[in-house]
C-alpha cells in the first residue's frame, strides 16, 4: 500500500479534517509517526493491516446502520436533509412574544424611571 492509498482509506474512515490525529489515536502511536509514514514509499505491514481492519469495521458499521434504519417504521425515519426540531426555536419564539395573561413588564433599553446615567430621576 502506498501513502496515497493509505490516506484515502484513512479519510474514508475519519473524514477530511483531522484524520491524522484520530488515526494516530486509534493506532496507538504519535501523530508524527503518521506524518513520517506519509513520506515513505511503502506503508509498513502492521499499519496497513490495522488500517484495512478499521476500514472493514467502518463498512460493516455503515451496513448495520442502514439495516437498522430499514427496520424502523416510516413514521420514525427521517430523511437525510431533514432537520431535527429540538424545540429550541419554538421556545425562543414563544419567549419573545408575551403570552396572554402574562403580567410581566417587558424590558426596554433604558429602565423606566431612570435617566441615561442609571440614577433614578425625580
Amino acid at each position: 500500500m502506498n501513502p496515497d492509498q493509505f490516506k484515502s482509506a484513512a479519510v474514508k474512515i475519519f473524514g477530511r479534517k483531522k484524520w491524522q490525529p484520530q488515526l494516530a489515536a486509534h493506532l496507538g502511536c504519535n501523530v508524527s509517526t503518521i506524518h513520517r509514514l506519509m513520506k515513505r514509499e511503502q506503508i509498513p505491514g502492521p499499519y496497513e493491516v490495522a488500517l484495512q481492519g478499521m476500514l472493514e469495521h467502518k463498512k460493516r458499521q455503515i451496513a448495520l446502520e442502514k439495516e437498522a434504519r430499514r427496520l424502523l417504521p416510516r413514521k420514525v425515519r427521517r430523511k437525510k436533509n431533514e432537520r431535527r426540531d429540538t424545540g429550541r426555536a419554538r421556545a425562543k419564539a414563544s419567549a419573545a412574544q408575551p403570552q396572554p395573561g402574562d403580567d410581566r413588564p417587558t424590558q426596554t433599553s433604558n429602565m423606566e424611571g431612570q435617566n441615561d446615567a442609571g440614577t433614578p430621576s425625580d
